[in-house]
């Protein structure tokens, strides 16, 4: 799993080994935080967290179709963005995947700046078992007007960074991309995004199209759900965190 075992270590063992350790790892973030969040309090969060080392371990991963694709998502979902955007780490990715994780999320490079080349060679190596997204943004202001010119824009720049979220993965295809941080309902209902993605699915670049969202999310996602366009969306969930 790119380490190399020391004298008298057995390598067959070692997936089941990282597949543990991986999932105690997880536990151990869990229950540190959520004690964290309810007192705040680092030692109770840390000792929370030891106690949680300890105790039974994870049940096997459990999966369910994502979205409206017919694909067997993994309930965890491997954020790629922050975690690769300044070097590659093939070898957490490989935990990830023994450990039954199948869905990897990155997006593009003006913003998670090398992640997705940093995904390429992982993603190559399991692009037949895995279901890969990206995303971009389709630069228009939160209460931007969106007439024709407007959203003829907003598509042609969405285009032209999903060919270079391509690019970066040194791919031909990814399973989902998103309109990234959409935050203006109305581009969300443009005709001429929805007429870009089916150009580019024609074209055998992308499978489905997703949005996520965090400001005016519910407008947002009211409108995806009205067009009816939208296979996939990804909200923010982050108690306590920089996007309440």
């Amino acid at each position: 799993m790119g380490s190399t075992p020391v004298q008298g270590e057995c390598p067959v063992a070692q997936p089941q080994t990282n597949r543990r350790s991986f999932l105690e790892f997880l536990t151990m973030v869990g229950v540190g935080s959520q004690v964290l969040l309810q007192t705040r309090n680092v030692q109770a969060a840390n000792a929370a967290a030891q106690e949680s080392a300890d105790s039974e371990p994870w049940p096997g991963m459990t999966y369910r179709t994502l979205g409206r694709t017919d694909f067997r998502a993994s309930r965890l979902v491997y954020g790629c963005g922050a975690a690769l955007s300044r070097q590659p780490n093939d070898r957490l990715l490989n935990i990830a995947f023994e450990a039954g994780v199948n869905v990897y999320d990155v997006g593009y490079s003006g913003y998670y700046r090398d992640a997705e080349k940093n995904l390429a060679g992982f993603a190559k190596a399991h692009r037949d078992e895995i279901f890969l997204i990206s995303k971009a943004p389709a630069p228009v202001g939160a209460d931007d007007a969106v007439d024709t010119a407007t959203a003829q824009r907003a598509a042609g720049a969405w285009t032209m960074l999903l060919d270079k979220s391509l690019s970066e993965l040194d791919t031909d295809h990814v399973d989902a991309y998103y309109q990234m941080a959409a935050n203006n309902p109305g581009v969300v209902r443009a005709e001429e995004m929805y007429r870009a993605f089916e150009d580019a699915k024609a074209a055998g670049k992308v499978s489905y199209l997703g949005i996520s969202t965090h400001e005016n999310a519910q407008e947002c996602l009211e409108a995806a759900i009205d067009t009816g366009w939208y296979d996939l969306a990804m909200i923010a969930i982050t108690p306590a965190g920089w996007y309440d």
